[in-house]
């Protein structure tokens, strides 16, 4: 920025005061009274240091970003006036020391050599472009790049979120930008680029081309139902959340109710075996069976021939039986 005075004046000769560039300023005097004869000599200085002294009007420095801010004073002396002087900051441009292109924040590259991505037909992929350490910030602009039957074609999209910023211990800044693009089949053979863009929208200060090895996805078998899946992440934890303890209760109340009939059957009494009577049969002779009527049905009783054990009995022709059974 310059500062005049009233009768001095200083200004940039050069269209930009670039680093490692030789820039040319010149201080003018604007004195009416000043003629072509006049004598006078310039003292220039750059901050405390003196850099030059004669009676040249211009000056022709080298700049460094170090110089960035820095005060350029020309300081004139004549003995028409005593002594003027005019002031001009400097601000150093110089490109960015750092550009990347990464795709999903997985692959990244720094430069066009061996700079491809693998990608599948249909999905969203997140290209990033970041250009850092620049003054001033860097312009950065996306192409795709598509190969058909009639050639290369190229088309510009716009990025969809760029930020600048700028650090607080220097003049460096970082510039960054990224687009979302959704793989199509025309994008065979295609890559995209990623074009920083330094001084003006007209100078490219470098490129970066990401080669895209396109693939088709995998077809699930026909017959195998699929099921639909949330695309929110927040919407699936939540599923995930609702269905477990779901399941997990379906599966103890059905373990439990295994559980309670098994205990049920353990518990439940058994029947008694039915006793015989140990009153020996009065008219059935031995090897015949007991005949009962139960209304009109009749059942056959299996002859009991288990042990057999002789009692005495007040009759002594009359034997008594006890059967025991086993």
């Amino acid at each position: 920025m310059a500062v005049r005075s009233e009768d001095v004046s200083l200004s940039r000769t050069s269209r930009y005061e670039l680093e490692g560039r030789t820039t040319s300023f010149a201080c003018i005097v604007t004195r009416d009274d000043m003629g072509e004869d006049s004598k006078y000599h310039i003292i220039w200085s750059l901050g405390t240091s003196e850099i030059s002294n004669s009676t040249s009007d211009l000056l022709h420095v080298t700049l460094h970003r170090n110089m960035s801010g820095a005060v350029l004073v020309c300081q004139v002396f004549s003995p028409s006036f005593n002594f003027k002087k005019a002031t001009w900051t400097l601000d150093v441009m110089y490109p960015p020391n750092g550009v990347t292109l990464d795709v999903n924040s997985t692959h990244s590259c720094e430069s066009d050599s061996m700079c491809s991505a693998d990608v599948t037909v249909g999905r969203y992929y997140r290209f990033t472009c970041n250009a850092s350490g620049s003054n001033p910030a860097s312009n950065i602009t996306w192409l795709i790049n598509t190969k058909g039957r009639w050639g290369t074609t190229q088309r510009e999209i716009p990025a969809d979120r760029s930020r600048c910023r700028q650090a607080e211990t220097d003049t460096d800044w970082d510039t960054s930008s990224h687009i979302n693009l959704q793989i199509l089949l025309e994008d065979r053979h295609g890559s995209v680029a990623c074009r920083v863009m330094f001084l003006d929208a007209s100078t490219v200060f470098r490129e970066i081309v990401m080669t895209l090895q396109v693939v088709e996805p995998v077809e699930e078998p026909r017959n195998r139902p699929k099921v639909p899946l949330p695309e929110n992440p927040e919407l699936a934890k939540w599923v995930m959340v609702a269905c477990i303890p779901t399941a997990a209760i379906i599966t103890a109340c059905v373990i439990g109710m295994v559980i309670a009939r098994k205990l049920k059957h353990q518990s439940a009494p058994r029947q008694p075996r039915p006793q015989a009577d140990a009153t020996p049969p009065s008219s059935p002779k031995e090897g015949e069976s007991h005949v009962s009527e139960d209304e009109g049905l009749y059942q056959e009783l299996p002859v009991i021939h288990d042990q057999q054990t002789e009692r005495s009995s007040p009759d002594q022709n009359t034997p008594l039986y006890h059967t025991t059974i086993n």
